[in-house]
């Protein structure tokens, strides 16, 4: 299955490689990854490390990886703004919020009527979680580590 898999992952990017776009790129099997472009992680599985396109320098992966989880927290931010701003219009009509601990009951009560986008998941594809009583509520996002109550949850109270 693996040999499959490199094979076809070869002929696709020899097939790309082969436009005048992507002339630059350059593709290669080894038995073991070469450094400076790969390292192993905590468990000893290889990793990819830095990746360079053309003749340009590499990107440090390790390096680039902050900052997509810090766009993906806004995105999360922004998803439970709209979230909120949902519940708030719910409990301006009927006078409480939703009751439930799950965000997929929560969606079953706002949507269409409070909010148009049914918003399940987060950035890190976990789901959002919920938890809410007639006086007050919890949405949050696990986070890049997917684990829920660390320091890297993205939450909005009220």
């Amino acid at each position: 299955m693996k040999l499959k898999t490199v094979l076809l992952a070869a002929a696709s990017l020899a097939f790309v490689a082969s436009t005048q776009a992507f002339a630059d790129i350059k593709f290669g099997v080894a038995a073991e990854p070469y450094a400076p472009f790969t390292s192993k992680d905590a468990s000893g599985k290889w990793v990819v490390a830095e990746v360079a396109f053309g003749g340009g320098p590499g990107v440090d992966l390790a390096a680039l990886w902050p900052s997509v989880n810090s766009q993906k927290a806004e995105r999360a931010r922004a998803d439970l703004s709209a979230v909120r701003d949902a519940l708030e219009a719910y409990r301006r009509a009927r006078g409480f919020y939703v009751v439930a601990e799950d965000s997929v009951i929560l969606m079953d009560y706002l949507s269409p009527r409070y909010i148009k986008q049914i918003i399940r998941l987060d950035p890190w594809h976990n789901p959002y979680r919920y938890a809410g009583t007639t006086g007050q509520f919890t949405l949050a996002s696990d986070g890049p580590d997917g684990k829920p109550n660390t320091a890297d949850d993205v939450i909005i109270s009220r």
